[in-house]
């Protein structure tokens, strides 16, 4: 029983009252038999399961499963009207996602740490209506229930035992047949005419050929590190794969999936402190810390700055690290973060928005050079007070204030 009281292939017999009681009734034999015949915990029972839960009985299936494998995959594809994404980490509201799927077993009443969430090693392709290049949109009408032909292993089928499936292709294209066929030309650019569009909302990138105005949806190692992230996140069991041998042989995406939980250096070095004119201020350099200490907003204009030694104006300084203050309700004090992600953080916040707070940072302060040093600092702190009340806060984490900030000298 993939989907217990669901509809599942188009000609499944199902009993929407009783399949997952009996269904229930099934695994708890189940689990009191292997228990009994095998020492108490050796055997695991795992399923697959749909992006959403059972409508009951989740904490009684929780008894009694060791693992709920959710096929976090095949979300959207060539039955919707509209393209999207095959696997979005996040999605618009009301739609179904890789994190949407994940919360609402949670809060179903499934343990984090029994859910293992999905990764696709594959894309979905469907054709276009119209140009998507004009817009760059993900959201454009497509040929329903048509796909197009897939890679070279994709080949016509249809389910003998179900007279509703027309049977056709896939449209299915394996990850290392994106590269072997020529549609990538490296794992993050493709190979003309197909044009590779990363989109924000979802995490996922995009391949669209203008010519045959076909259309990709899959997943590379940038949008696989990205729901590995959310998975230490949510401090949830793993990850599976369909398929494992679906990567490249240099295997790109099984690589991002381990790699996910530390954070690149250049996210950090990228970009430099400086400012437009030497006469506006010094830059500042210190081998510890240097503390920007903020004054009340209508005094903006004084800002200080303390402990620190002054260097010239053409020596750049990026961002290595900021400093976070712990809630202190929960009785922590403050630590310094580096670039590694931190253990004490796990399940608090995702390394990746750790990330993106120290990237945005380093871009306000690259742009300072075009600012005078207090309206880049205005700037910085009104970043700084978005990142608390929209990200940091609902974890019960602030960025500090006084801001604290560690910097290395970088010669250029």
């Amino acid at each position: 029983w993939e989907y217990p009281g669901r509809q599942g292939a188009g000609c499944n017999v199902f009993d929407a009252d009783n399949d997952l009681k009996n269904f229930l009734k099934l695994l708890k034999e189940l689990r009191k038999a292997i228990d009994k015949e095998f020492k108490k915990g050796s055997k695991e029972i795992t399923i697959a399961a749909f992006v959403n839960p059972f409508e009951s009985d989740v904490p009684e299936f929780a008894k009694v499963l060791d693992r709920v494998n959710v096929m976090t995959y095949d979300i959207n594809g060539v039955w919707n009207a509209q393209t999207a994404a095959n696997s979005p980490l996040v999605a618009p509201t009301g739609q179904i996602s890789f994190s949407s799927a994940i919360e609402s077993w949670i809060s179903a009443g499934m343990p984090a740490k029994k859910l293992t969430g999905g990764l696709a090693f594959y894309g979905r392709s469907s054709t276009a209506k119209e140009n998507m290049l004009k817009t760059k949109s993900l959201y454009q009408d497509q040929v329903q229930s048509v796909a197009p032909q897939g890679d070279e292993q994709d080949t016509y089928s249809q389910d003998p035992y179900c007279s509703k499936d027309p049977g056709g292709v896939s449209g299915i294209w394996q990850y290392d047949h994106l590269l072997s066929q020529g549609v990538l030309k490296t794992a993050l650019k493709a190979n003309k005419p197909w044009v590779r569009t990363w989109d924000k909302e979802t995490s996922t990138p995009w391949l669209f050929n203008p010519k045959t105005k076909i259309f990709i949806s899959y997943d590379d190692s940038k949008s696989i590190s990205k729901k590995a992230c959310y998975a230490l996140e949510k401090n949830i069991s793993g990850l599976m794969v369909w398929a494992i041998n679906q990567d490249s042989d240099s295997q790109d995406l099984l690589k991002a999936a381990y790699k996910a939980p530390s954070i690149p250096e250049q996210v950090h070095t990228k970009t430099a402190l400086s400012f437009r004119s030497s006469k506006d201020t010094t830059v500042l350099m210190n081998q510890s810390t240097s503390t920007i200490t903020r004054i009340p907003s209508t005094r903006v204009s004084s800002t200080i700055m303390t402990d620190h030694e002054a260097i010239p104006i053409r020596n750049r300084v990026p961002i290595k690290s900021i400093r976070i203050e712990r809630d202190y309700s929960l009785g922590d004090g403050i630590t310094c973060f580096n670039t590694d992600y931190p253990e004490d953080l796990r399940g608090r916040i995702a390394p990746e928005e750790f990330a993106h707070t120290i990237q945005e940072i380093n871009t306000r302060m690259d742009y300072a050079d075009r600012l005078s040093w207090r309206v880049a600092i205005h700037q910085l702190h009104a970043f700084i007070d978005s990142e608390n009340q929209n990200i940091y806060h609902l974890h019960q984490l602030s960025i500090s204030d006084p801001i604290e900030i560690n910097f290395y000298e970088q010669h250029m």
